[in-house]
């Protein structure tokens, strides 16, 4: 609720990405295309927010990965300002850095 919130106030995109300790693609996601330089400066135009879904039994955790019908691991979501998904816009697996800019680049358009 904060990050929403937030990406409201500022008028900005969020990026949403379900991960958990278990899933090696979410690792890779991490260790390479998150330390991206390119990436790091398009993510500082974002609200970004992670979601540790490694408890997928968790209450808490379970009604997020419903809410954004999260079918498996890494998913990175992208939601607009208001909070709506982004449809057409979502990672699901690994991408490098140059597939995975193009997702950031819709976003921060609005579209």
């Amino acid at each position: 609720e904060a990050a929403l919130a937030q990406a409201k106030a500022e008028n900005k995109p969020i990026m949403l990405d379900f991960t958990a300790d278990w899933c090696a693609a979410c690792k890779e996601l991490e260790h390479f295309t998150y330390t991206d330089p390119k990436v790091i400066a398009e993510s500082k135009k974002m609200v970004t927010l992670m979601i540790d879904a490694t408890k997928g039994d968790d209450p808490v955790v379970k009604g997020l990965l419903e809410k954004y019908n999260v079918k498996g691991l890494p998913t990175v979501h992208f939601l607009r300002p208001d909070g709506t998904v982004i449809e057409g816009n979502t990672v699901t697996g690994f991408l490098n850095a140059e597939q995975f800019l193009p997702y950031m680049n819709k976003a921060l358009q609005g579209e």
